[in-house]
């Protein structure tokens, strides 16, 4: 990796992988939202950015927490096609507000498809050392140049 835009690029295709390789890819929106910023300072950061619902995902939500909103969960089961009846849509979504109210998320049902958590950090722990290095490497080539335009000022 030669630059920043680079470096986030990867950080965000590691994040998708992630995603995908936990059963998170209903229908595509958090990957699709998931997008990183540079700021140039005094350091130079790299945000990442996402969907609101991403922080849920990566954490899970404890039981008892503030019920899902029905409209997302009738659009989460008419895109995996559980339901097309709309009755029977709403019906659907009221009984998984119900359990993940009970249960949280995962519910004890969605643990046997594999870990279900994490993708932020499971991510950041398998691709930090890459991206210390790479960052450690384009800040050493920045200071050189630094010095080799100072060196021929003077």
């Amino acid at each position: 990796m030669k630059n920043y835009d680079e470096i986030g690029q990867f950080i965000i295709d590691e994040l998708a992988k992630e995603l995908i390789k936990q059963d998170h890819k209903a229908t595509g929106e958090l990957i699709e939202s998931i997008d990183y910023i540079i700021n140039k300072g005094i350091f130079t950061e790299i945000l990442i950015e996402m969907n609101d619902y991403g922080r849920y995902v990566n954490t899970g939500r404890k039981r008892g927490a503030k019920k899902v909103p029905i409209q997302a969960l009738v659009e989460w089961i008419k895109q995996r096609g559980i339901e097309t009846n709309n009755k029977k849509v709403v019906g659907m979504a009221f009984a998984i507000q119900k359990t993940i109210e009970r249960e949280g998320i995962p519910t004890r049902n969605s643990r046997a498809k594999g870990k279900r958590t994490g993708f932020i950090d499971d991510t950041v722990t398998r691709i930090e050392q890459k991206v210390q290095d790479e960052l450690a490497n384009m800040m050493e080539k920045e200071v050189e140049l630094m010095v080799i335009n100072f060196a021929k000022k003077t």
